[in-house]
């Protein structure tokens, strides 16, 4: 979570012009948004009701990667997180479409490798 709030700043920041950066750093006081960003991961409130109960969840949840290949996902580093992956017109539905069609470069894996379409564009389970 720390590696993916590091990159949303960096991300927000990278998105808006130097004036409005200043503007915005200046909105949010000392230190900034970088700043901001991780006072607010160390607020009791955000580790009892976020950070603790996401720990308890991480092993009943289901990951499943849309991509031209696989790859692990875990550890999820700051270079494996993009918001701009999470389009659905751009990335989302391309990426599934490629997925169940024989002739494009895509998949659908579950979090271990597992192939969930064959190539003939059926799924597995």
């Amino acid at each position: 979570l720390e590696d993916f709030m590091r990159y949303f700043v960096e991300y927000v920041q990278g998105a808006v012009s130097g004036f409005s950066r200043r503007l915005i750093d200046y909105a949010v006081g000392a230190g900034g948004l970088a700043k901001k960003a991780q006072e607010l991961l160390q607020r009791p409130d955000i580790e009892k009701h976020l950070l603790r109960p996401a720990a308890r969840y991480v092993h009943l949840s289901r990951v499943r990667l849309l991509d031209k290949e696989f790859r692990p996902w875990r550890p999820l580093g700051h270079s494996g997180i993009s918001i701009d992956d999470h389009s659905l017109s751009k990335a989302y539905m391309p990426a599934l479409c490629a997925a169940f069609d024989p002739s494009a470069a895509g998949g659908l894996w579950d979090e271990t490798g597992r192939p969930l379409i064959d190539e003939a564009g059926h799924g597995t389970v």
